[in-house]
């Protein structure tokens, strides 16, 4: 994603997340520097905690006492909805002021206007593979514990736009 941005032409990127300490969070976070060193993007990290209260008291004292974002990066879709009612409180609007990009694309991201870009999961890909997997070790297949990665799809909406 932040690779994405990068050839919009964005050069620097508010990245929201909840808590390191999760271990999908922390690959997230990881993964986003990585692009960003290598794109040449400076990443602005927000954290947020878990609730929606506390990430919407993180966005709105970040955006209190800082220049408003070019573009958002939330890392889950808890903080992209936090972080989108504290933008348009402040009278920014995502897709038209800056670009917003969420994660996991729930249900309410696509019925937003404009549309929120999304990094998904692929859910179904990733049940089969675990069903398969489970129908496998029932079936008496051996054998310590397997880990797979399945690629995650940018759905490209309404909130990707360039600087």
């Amino acid at each position: 994603m932040i690779r994405r941005l990068a050839d919009l032409g964005h050069d620097r990127v508010l990245l929201a997340f909840s808590d390191d300490s999760a271990p999908n969070i922390a690959e997230r976070l990881n993964g986003a520097e990585a692009s960003a060193q290598a794109a040449g993007v400076a990443l602005e990290p927000l954290r947020c905690g878990w609730s929606v209260e506390s990430a919407d008291h993180a966005f709105a004292a970040h955006l209190e006492g800082a220049p408003a974002p070019r573009a958002v990066f939330a890392l889950t879709n808890l903080i992209a909805l936090s972080g989108w009612s504290a933008l348009v409180r402040r009278g920014l609007m995502p897709g038209r002021d800056l670009a917003f990009v969420g994660f996991d694309d729930a249900d309410w991201m696509a019925h937003m206007h404009p549309p929120v870009a999304a990094v998904a999961q692929p859910v179904e890909e990733i049940a089969r593979r675990a069903w398969a997997r489970l129908m496998a070790r029932i079936g008496g297949e051996g054998g310590g514990p397997v880990s797979e990665r399945a690629p995650c799809i940018l759905h490209e909406r309404g909130t990707l736009v360039p600087p």
